[in-house]
Protein backbone atom coordinates (compact mmCIF):
# COMPACT_ATOMS: atom_id res chain seq x y z
CA UNK A 1 0.00 0.00 0.00
CA UNK A 2 1.47 3.10 -0.99
CA UNK A 3 1.30 6.19 0.96
CA UNK A 4 2.21 9.74 0.27
CA UNK A 5 5.98 9.67 1.18
CA UNK A 6 6.42 5.48 2.58
CA UNK A 7 5.25 2.04 1.25
CA UNK A 8 3.37 -0.58 4.13
CA UNK A 9 2.47 -3.91 3.83
CA UNK A 10 0.08 -5.91 5.74
CA UNK A 11 -0.75 -9.25 6.72
CA UNK A 12 -3.38 -10.63 8.94
CA UNK A 13 -2.32 -11.64 12.74
CA UNK A 14 -4.07 -13.47 15.45
CA UNK A 15 -5.19 -11.01 18.17
CA UNK A 16 -3.91 -11.60 21.84
CA UNK A 17 -5.56 -10.99 25.11
CA UNK A 18 -4.47 -9.76 28.51
CA UNK A 19 -5.52 -12.50 30.77
CA UNK A 20 -7.21 -10.99 33.65
CA UNK A 21 -9.06 -8.13 31.71
CA UNK A 22 -9.04 -10.31 28.67
CA UNK A 23 -9.25 -6.77 26.79
CA UNK A 24 -6.93 -7.08 23.72
CA UNK A 25 -3.66 -6.29 24.44
CA UNK A 26 -1.75 -2.93 23.08
CA UNK A 27 -0.53 -2.76 20.02
CA UNK A 28 2.14 -0.86 20.96
CA UNK A 29 4.65 -1.19 17.86
CA UNK A 30 1.66 -0.08 15.67
CA UNK A 31 1.46 3.02 18.14
CA UNK A 32 5.58 3.71 18.21
CA UNK A 33 5.85 2.75 14.25
CA UNK A 34 3.10 5.84 13.32
CA UNK A 35 4.48 8.51 15.86
CA UNK A 36 7.95 8.14 14.26
CA UNK A 37 6.12 8.67 10.72
CA UNK A 38 4.67 11.42 12.26
CA UNK A 39 8.03 12.64 13.61
CA UNK A 40 9.51 12.69 10.50
CA UNK A 41 7.09 13.39 7.61
CA UNK A 42 5.66 16.60 10.03
CA UNK A 43 2.06 15.35 9.38
CA UNK A 44 -0.86 13.21 10.64
CA UNK A 45 -0.11 9.30 9.87
CA UNK A 46 -2.44 6.34 10.07
CA UNK A 47 -1.44 2.65 9.33
CA UNK A 48 -3.55 -0.21 10.07
CA UNK A 49 -3.20 -2.58 12.96
CA UNK A 50 -2.38 -5.61 10.77
CA UNK A 51 0.77 -3.65 9.38
CA UNK A 52 3.58 -5.82 8.74
CA UNK A 53 6.42 -3.84 6.77
CA UNK A 54 7.13 -0.19 6.97
CA UNK A 55 9.29 0.61 4.08
CA UNK A 56 10.69 4.38 4.16
CA UNK A 57 12.70 6.13 1.38
CA UNK A 58 15.17 9.26 2.34
CA UNK A 59 14.84 12.50 0.66
CA UNK A 60 15.21 12.31 -3.15
CA UNK A 61 14.67 8.40 -3.06
CA UNK A 62 11.12 6.61 -3.74
CA UNK A 63 10.32 2.97 -2.78
CA UNK A 64 10.85 0.20 -5.12
CA UNK A 65 8.79 -2.89 -5.99
CA UNK A 66 9.73 -4.91 -3.06
CA UNK A 67 10.40 -4.10 0.68
CA UNK A 68 13.41 -2.69 1.67
CA UNK A 69 14.28 -1.20 -2.20
CA UNK A 70 14.74 1.93 -2.71
CA UNK A 71 15.78 4.19 -6.26
CA UNK A 72 16.92 7.71 -6.60
CA UNK A 73 13.83 9.99 -7.93
CA UNK A 74 16.34 11.89 -10.42
CA UNK A 75 18.42 9.31 -12.02
CA UNK A 76 20.98 6.66 -11.13
CA UNK A 77 24.45 7.54 -11.89
CA UNK A 78 27.27 5.19 -13.32
CA UNK A 79 29.46 3.47 -10.58
CA UNK A 80 27.12 3.83 -7.56
CA UNK A 81 25.61 0.07 -6.05
CA UNK A 82 23.75 0.03 -2.39
CA UNK A 83 24.89 -2.09 0.64
CA UNK A 84 22.62 -3.79 3.20
CA UNK A 85 22.35 -3.86 7.72
CA UNK A 86 20.05 -5.24 9.42
CA UNK A 87 20.10 -4.19 13.03
CA UNK A 88 18.10 -4.52 15.83
CA UNK A 89 17.66 -8.50 15.78
CA UNK A 90 17.07 -8.54 12.27
CA UNK A 91 14.17 -6.08 13.17
CA UNK A 92 15.15 -3.60 11.08
CA UNK A 93 16.71 -3.01 7.54
CA UNK A 94 18.82 -0.05 5.98
CA UNK A 95 19.70 0.44 2.71
CA UNK A 96 22.83 2.61 2.03
CA UNK A 97 23.47 4.27 -1.25
CA UNK A 98 27.34 4.15 -1.86
CA UNK A 99 28.82 7.19 -5.24
CA UNK A 100 32.54 7.91 -5.16
CA UNK A 101 33.30 6.44 -1.23
CA UNK A 102 30.29 7.93 0.28
CA UNK A 103 27.58 6.26 1.75
CA UNK A 104 24.22 7.68 1.93
CA UNK A 105 20.70 6.65 3.58
CA UNK A 106 18.18 5.72 0.82
CA UNK A 107 15.74 4.03 3.22
CA UNK A 108 14.79 2.13 6.23
CA UNK A 109 12.95 -0.74 6.22
CA UNK A 110 10.92 -2.03 9.68
CA UNK A 111 9.57 -5.29 10.22
CA UNK A 112 7.01 -6.30 12.57
CA UNK A 113 6.19 -10.06 13.42
CA UNK A 114 3.03 -8.91 15.10
CA UNK A 115 1.23 -5.68 16.52
CA UNK A 116 2.42 -6.38 19.74
CA UNK A 117 5.82 -6.80 19.14
CA UNK A 118 8.17 -4.99 22.41
CA UNK A 119 9.84 -2.11 21.52
CA UNK A 120 12.90 -2.76 22.81
CA UNK A 121 14.05 -4.56 19.82
CA UNK A 122 13.38 -1.28 17.92
CA UNK A 123 15.35 1.52 18.67
CA UNK A 124 13.53 5.01 18.45
CA UNK A 125 16.25 7.21 18.35
CA UNK A 126 18.41 4.67 16.04
CA UNK A 127 16.03 5.08 12.95
CA UNK A 128 15.37 8.63 13.63
CA UNK A 129 19.00 9.29 13.36
CA UNK A 130 19.49 7.03 10.23
CA UNK A 131 16.62 8.94 8.39
CA UNK A 132 17.86 12.42 9.52
CA UNK A 133 21.50 11.77 7.95
CA UNK A 134 22.50 14.10 4.85
CA UNK A 135 20.69 13.53 1.98
CA UNK A 136 21.85 12.62 -1.33
CA UNK A 137 21.88 15.11 -4.36
CA UNK A 138 21.58 13.78 -7.44
CA UNK A 139 23.74 15.58 -10.28
CA UNK A 140 22.22 13.48 -13.10
CA UNK A 141 20.02 15.83 -15.59
CA UNK A 142 19.83 18.72 -14.20
CA UNK A 143 17.74 22.02 -15.05
CA UNK A 144 17.84 25.38 -14.32
CA UNK A 145 16.04 26.38 -11.45
CA UNK A 146 12.72 29.04 -11.64
CA UNK A 147 10.72 30.90 -9.45
CA UNK A 148 8.35 33.94 -10.03
CA UNK A 149 5.82 35.78 -8.16
CA UNK A 150 2.59 36.43 -9.75
CA UNK A 151 -1.06 38.29 -7.88
CA UNK A 152 -4.01 36.08 -8.35
CA UNK A 153 -6.75 38.21 -10.24
CA UNK A 154 -9.68 36.81 -7.80
CA UNK A 155 -7.71 37.71 -4.22
CA UNK A 156 -4.40 39.54 -5.24
CA UNK A 157 -2.91 36.80 -3.16
CA UNK A 158 0.49 36.52 -4.01
CA UNK A 159 1.79 33.54 -5.53
CA UNK A 160 5.20 31.87 -5.72
CA UNK A 161 5.74 29.17 -8.52
CA UNK A 162 8.95 27.29 -8.58
CA UNK A 163 10.72 24.52 -10.74
CA UNK A 164 13.86 23.36 -9.05
CA UNK A 165 16.99 21.64 -10.45
CA UNK A 166 15.05 18.46 -11.33
CA UNK A 167 12.35 19.85 -13.04
CA UNK A 168 9.46 19.20 -10.52
CA UNK A 169 7.13 22.22 -10.55
CA UNK A 170 5.82 23.75 -7.12
CA UNK A 171 3.25 26.45 -5.78
CA UNK A 172 3.22 28.15 -2.72
CA UNK A 173 0.58 30.95 -1.74
CA UNK A 174 1.34 33.75 1.04
CA UNK A 175 -0.28 33.59 4.19
CA UNK A 176 0.03 36.97 4.88
CA UNK A 177 -1.57 36.56 8.79
CA UNK A 178 1.28 33.57 9.37
CA UNK A 179 3.90 36.04 7.42
CA UNK A 180 5.21 32.87 5.18
CA UNK A 181 4.22 30.90 2.24
CA UNK A 182 2.03 27.75 1.75
CA UNK A 183 1.94 25.05 -0.47
CA UNK A 184 -1.33 24.81 -2.62
CA UNK A 185 -2.91 23.80 -5.64
CA UNK A 186 -1.64 25.63 -8.60
CA UNK A 187 -4.65 26.92 -11.37
CA UNK A 188 -4.16 28.07 -14.85
CA UNK A 189 -1.91 30.86 -15.05
CA UNK A 190 -4.28 32.62 -16.55
CA UNK A 191 -5.53 33.26 -13.11
CA UNK A 192 -2.49 35.50 -12.42
CA UNK A 193 -0.65 38.53 -13.46
CA UNK A 194 2.58 39.79 -12.97
CA UNK A 195 3.23 41.76 -9.81
CA UNK A 196 4.23 45.33 -10.53
CA UNK A 197 7.29 45.32 -9.28
CA UNK A 198 11.22 46.29 -10.24
CA UNK A 199 12.23 42.97 -8.30
CA UNK A 200 12.06 39.98 -11.13
CA UNK A 201 12.22 36.72 -8.93
CA UNK A 202 13.01 34.33 -11.25
CA UNK A 203 16.80 34.50 -10.93
CA UNK A 204 17.22 34.64 -7.19
CA UNK A 205 18.44 31.54 -6.14
CA UNK A 206 19.82 30.75 -1.79
CA UNK A 207 22.64 29.35 -0.76
CA UNK A 208 25.78 30.02 1.74
CA UNK A 209 28.33 32.30 1.38
CA UNK A 210 31.23 30.53 2.83
CA UNK A 211 33.07 33.97 2.71
CA UNK A 212 30.88 35.10 5.03
CA UNK A 213 29.59 31.97 6.55
CA UNK A 214 25.78 32.57 6.12
CA UNK A 215 22.77 32.51 3.91
CA UNK A 216 22.64 35.10 0.52
CA UNK A 217 20.44 35.68 -1.91
CA UNK A 218 22.23 35.54 -5.33
CA UNK A 219 21.85 36.44 -9.14
CA UNK A 220 23.65 36.16 -12.24
CA UNK A 221 24.59 39.89 -13.28
CA UNK A 222 26.38 40.11 -16.51
CA UNK A 223 28.02 36.65 -16.14
CA UNK A 224 28.79 36.92 -13.11
CA UNK A 225 26.97 35.27 -9.37
CA UNK A 226 27.01 37.85 -7.32
CA UNK A 227 25.01 38.56 -4.24
CA UNK A 228 21.39 40.43 -4.61
CA UNK A 229 20.12 42.93 -1.53
CA UNK A 230 17.28 44.87 -1.78
CA UNK A 231 17.54 48.40 -1.61
CA UNK A 232 14.20 49.27 0.21
CA UNK A 233 14.40 53.27 -0.46
CA UNK A 234 14.63 53.17 -4.08
CA UNK A 235 12.93 49.22 -3.76
CA UNK A 236 15.03 47.64 -6.39
CA UNK A 237 17.97 44.82 -6.23
CA UNK A 238 21.08 45.92 -6.04
CA UNK A 239 24.43 43.61 -6.71
CA UNK A 240 27.54 42.72 -5.63
CA UNK A 241 30.65 40.74 -5.95
CA UNK A 242 32.01 37.74 -3.89
CA UNK A 243 34.43 35.62 -5.03
CA UNK A 244 33.51 32.22 -3.01
CA UNK A 245 29.63 32.74 -4.08
CA UNK A 246 30.96 32.79 -7.82
CA UNK A 247 33.50 29.66 -7.44
CA UNK A 248 30.80 27.65 -5.88
CA UNK A 249 27.58 28.08 -8.55
CA UNK A 250 27.95 24.36 -9.38
CA UNK A 251 27.53 23.85 -5.59
CA UNK A 252 24.21 21.71 -4.94
CA UNK A 253 21.42 23.44 -4.04
CA UNK A 254 18.12 21.84 -2.16
CA UNK A 255 14.61 21.65 -3.41
CA UNK A 256 11.97 23.80 -2.81
CA UNK A 257 10.58 20.95 -0.81
CA UNK A 258 13.00 19.97 1.01
CA UNK A 259 13.06 23.72 2.21
CA UNK A 260 9.50 23.65 2.88
CA UNK A 261 9.85 20.28 5.22
CA UNK A 262 13.51 19.73 6.09
CA UNK A 263 15.33 23.26 6.30
CA UNK A 264 13.17 25.59 8.71
CA UNK A 265 16.02 28.16 9.38
CA UNK A 266 16.52 28.56 4.69
CA UNK A 267 12.95 28.55 4.34
CA UNK A 268 11.79 31.29 6.75
CA UNK A 269 15.06 33.16 5.26
CA UNK A 270 12.91 32.63 2.06
CA UNK A 271 9.96 33.87 3.47
CA UNK A 272 11.21 37.39 5.30
CA UNK A 273 12.90 38.31 1.60
CA UNK A 274 9.41 37.78 0.14
CA UNK A 275 7.28 39.80 3.04
CA UNK A 276 9.68 42.70 2.94
CA UNK A 277 10.32 42.48 -0.58
CA UNK A 278 6.80 42.47 -2.19
CA UNK A 279 4.23 42.82 0.95
CA UNK A 280 3.74 46.92 0.97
Amino acid sequence: MKMNCFTIYTKSYEKRYCEKSREEQRKKMIEIVRTLLQTYLQVSVAIPDSTCIVSIPKGNFKCGAVPGEFIPKHGEPPACYYEYQMIGDDRIQVAWFVLAGVRYVAGVCIYLETPYESRIRYRYDIILDLLYKADYWSTVSLKEETMQVLIRKKNNELTLFTNNRYGEPSCFRFDSDKRKFVTCQASSLDNYKRIKSTVHTHHLTIQVCQHQNKLALTAINNGTRMHATWNRKYRQIEYSRCASCAEVYDTQLPTYQSLLHHNSYYYNYFNDFFYQNMCY
